[in-house]
């Protein structure tokens, strides 16, 4: 992750095709839908419904995905101040 201000979801969608998972295969376990995972992935969260639901998709798709939270959350922040 960078500290640069923008945020880079790359890192989350390489991981998620490490474990060979489709945005379905998440949005089944996590009820996440697949238009905000693309979103979390792409850094476009004009797709999101809010910050609040922003920050609690991220920190539960970091979760399911084995990645450290810590580092997107600061990452988001940081790109929308």
């Amino acid at each position: 992750m960078s500290g640069t201000g923008t945020f880079n979801g790359d890192g989350l969608r390489q991981r998620r095709l490490e474990l060979d998972l489709t945005h379905a295969d998440v949005y089944q376990a996590l009820h996440i839908p697949e238009k905000c995972l693309d979103a979390l992935e792409t850094g476009d969260f004009s797709k999101m419904p809010g910050t609040t639901y922003t920050l609690g998709f991220l920190k539960t798709y970091c979760n399911y995905l084995g990645l450290e939270e810590a580092p997107y959350l600061q990452a988001y922040q940081a790109s929308t101040r």
